[in-house]
């Protein structure tokens, strides 16, 4: 794609190259399972969880390695990638959030590393779901 940037009068060229996100299922299923365990409440409609929006790099290092991407609300209406939005995040009331997902995704990685047959599964499904891509 070729912009040009009127306010300076450059040509420049840039691609972008985002590949789509793919979600391992057998690690969603974990770090799912950890964080109920913790006392997150999961949203339960696979619309929404299923299928990642916008724009990130994550999308490319699934390509690579399985991999989940998980998202968590905050107690807040504010739009999120907003000034609001950092301000509530870095609010002593987000805290309880945002450890509990990382604990949530230490206890994932325990699993793992812990239960040889997990990594044995998440590799297979890896190779399936690159091939179905």
């Amino acid at each position: 794609m070729v912009m040009q940037s009127f306010a300076i009068g450059v040509e420049y060229n840039f691609k972008t190259d985002a590949s789509n996100l793919i979600q391992n299922n057998t690690l969603a299923t974990l770090y799912e399972r950890n964080a109920e365990a913790l006392g997150v409440t999961n949203c339960p409609d696979k619309s929404v969880t299923g299928a990642i929006s916008g724009s990130t790099d994550m999308g490319n290092v699934t390509h690579v390695v399985p991999g989940i991407h998980p998202m968590f609300a905050l107690p807040t209406d504010a739009s999120i990638h907003s000034r609001h939005f950092t301000e509530e995040a870095g609010k002593r009331e987000a805290q309880p959030y945002a450890l509990n997902q990382a604990k949530a995704l230490a206890m994932t990685a325990i699993d793992v590393i812990c239960q040889s047959q997990l990594m044995d599964t998440i590799r297979e499904e890896f190779k399936q779901d690159l091939a179905n891509d």
